[in-house]
């Protein structure tokens, strides 16, 4: 099979248990409802609304999206803010960024376009008070928040946002004394992957060096670990998105490798995005489409 044969292959088996999931009726909340909670609701959505197009698919996950829920959606996400609680900021928010800029883009479908400035300004907001870590490998990284801003900022034309969202996170990166290291991280984020997909959005090429840098004095290779949470299932994915960044920022076909490496070791380790739905099946496989999203040219 060809290159792009393999990649719709790939594409078609991950998207098996993400159309399972967003049909689930796990939550109250009026659209997002399936995949256990409201972040992973939003990014299966996402990657339904990806692999239709790769696919040749009708958009199914959009056609769900009725107006009335999104009003609900972004309702409840107004009255949180305004209780100051701040419903899913950063993550679950982050995500719907990326939904909604592709169901746009790939669609023509700009029924979340309203709901996704509200959550970018809030997003923004958060941003200059410093919010969120990027040494976490949990829901407060910091690095991918401000990827959304910075995508959403120049999706819809605010120069003057982006440029102020380019400053703040290079220097956030720059910031960062110690990074840490793959094998102690417990969540589903490899922090420097992260850094690397934001500051190749950014063209920092300073950031790229400093973070290439450190990767280079580490393996390469997908990691085969017992999973020991439910969380480091998707870790070999978030390597990817990262070393797909340093491929684009370097044109060093070392790290295109490395970056096939860990997208064809995840796809043999069914058991890590396919089975066991509490843990595993109802979030990793949105991972692994977004790791394809990026090698992709329908990827803006």
């Amino acid at each position: 099979m060809s290159g792009a044969t393999d990649q719709r292959h790939a594409i078609a088996l991950l998207a098996e248990p993400v159309q399972t999931c967003v049909e689930r009726r796990d939550t109250d909340h009026p659209l997002f409802h399936g995949c256990i909670d409201w972040h992973s609701a939003v990014h299966a959505h996402w990657a339904l609304c990806y692999s239709a197009k790769k696919l040749a698919q009708p958009p199914q996950s959009l056609k769900r999206l009725s107006a009335l829920g999104i009003e609900r959606e972004l309702s409840m996400l107004q009255q949180s803010d305004a209780r100051g609680e701040f419903f899913e900021r950063p993550y679950g928010r982050a995500w719907f960024l990326q939904l909604a800029r592709d169901a746009e883009q790939l669609w023509n479908n700009a029924s979340l376009h309203r709901t996704g400035d509200f959550i970018y300004l809030s997003l923004l907001d958060y941003a200059r008070t410093g919010g969120g870590d990027l040494r976490s490998s949990e829901y407060d990284n910091g690095s991918w928040y401000l990827y959304q801003l910075a995508k959403w900022a120049k999706f819809t034309g605010r120069e003057d946002n982006w440029l102020e969202i380019r400053n703040l996170a290079l220097s956030r990166i720059r910031a960062v004394p110690h990074w840490p290291d793959f094998h102690r991280v417990r969540g589903f984020f490899a922090p420097k992957a992260l850094a690397l997909l934001l500051a190749q959005e950014l063209k920092g090429d300073e950031e790229i060096a400093l973070l290439e840098g450190i990767i280079q004095e580490e393996s390469l290779s997908p990691i085969h670990f017992p999973v020991q949470t439910a969380h480091q299932g998707g870790l070999n994915y978030s390597r990817a998105w990262g070393l797909w960044a340093l491929y684009q920022a370097t044109g060093k076909p070392i790290y295109r490798r490395a970056y096939h490496a860990h997208l064809d070791t995840m796809l043999q380790e069914r058991s890590h995005w396919i089975e066991d739905y509490q843990r595993y099946g109802h979030w990793v496989a949105q991972f692994g489409l977004f790791a394809h999203s990026l090698a992709d040219a329908l990827n803006p």
